[in-house]
């Protein structure tokens, strides 16, 4: 009986640490996100106004990047 607790605390413990949310996002993550097209977060990559990662061909942005960038966008009159 104490050994099917323990299997049950350690799996309780392993979907904890899979339910947190990456820091970075690859591309359609990053499109979700931000409520966009992936297009236009490439338009974003291409042009050098978001701060990325380049792992092979593989781009991934930083959620706290896409912040500041989003911050940064806000029109304030």
């Amino acid at each position: 009986m104490v050994k099917a607790k323990r299997r049950v605390n350690q799996a309780a413990e392993s979907e904890q640490v899979w339910n947190t949310t990456p820091r970075l996002l690859n591309i359609p993550d990053t499109a979700k996100y931000m409520g966009c097209t992936v297009w236009f977060v490439r338009t974003l990559i291409w042009g050098r106004q978001v701060p990325h990662l380049r792992f092979g061909r593989r781009f991934l942005l930083d959620r706290s990047n896409l912040d500041t960038f989003i911050d940064s966008q806000k029109n304030v009159t």
